[in-house]
């Protein structure tokens, strides 16, 4: 009940919902000494606005699918920039441009258009986990595996996350007894 309280003050205060995304690569090896070694490498993104599942998954469920299908190479970096292009075009900030077979080249990129607004999309590269976020989502790109936290603060400032389940989006052309299956 509480939830649905806060989901109406924040339709009524026009409180952003905010959440950061981490992209995680973890991979293990066998050391000279025989140790097995465990690497973690991440990318913290920041999401100012419509942070909640219901707004946040269809582009997550889009960027997943694209891992799961070996549509992105196995890395952080490669992974991030999709993401970044992914928010771009769910916020429409693309500049009006003119496709070509080859590469722009210094000419077509000095012509090109200005971007619409200073915010290149939903998805903000960022150092470190925010102090006012309501979810966070974990990505493992090498499981294509998703984690979604609710984050809930004491004291004002001390996060606690709590794993939640991500609220299943239905497919628009679903029939109601389909989407209960």
């Amino acid at each position: 009940m509480k939830d649905y309280y806060w989901q109406i003050l924040t339709k009524i205060s026009g409180m952003a919902i905010r959440a950061n995304v981490i992209l995680s690569d973890i991979h293990s090896y066998r050391s000279k000494n025989n140790l097995n070694v465990i690497k973690t490498k991440q990318l913290i993104f920041y999401r100012q606005a419509d942070g909640n599942p219901e707004a946040i998954m269809p582009v997550l469920n889009v960027f997943l699918k694209w891992i799961k299908e070996g549509k992105l190479k196995n890395s952080i970096g490669q992974c991030g920039g999709w993401l970044i292009i992914l928010g771009a075009i769910e916020y429409n900030t693309f500049p009006k441009v003119l496709f070509f077979k080859e590469k722009l080249g210094f000419n077509e990129l000095n012509k090109m258009q200005l971007p619409k607004v200073w915010k290149c999309g939903s998805f903000e590269p960022a150092v470190s986990i925010s102090g006012d976020i309501d979810y966070l989502y974990e990505i493992d790109i090498n499981e294509a595996k998703l984690t979604v936290k609710k984050v809930s603060y004491i004291n004002g400032s001390e996060q606690i996350f709590e794993s939640v389940l991500p609220a299943r989006i239905p497919n628009p052309g679903q029939t109601h007894s389909e989407r209960l299956r």
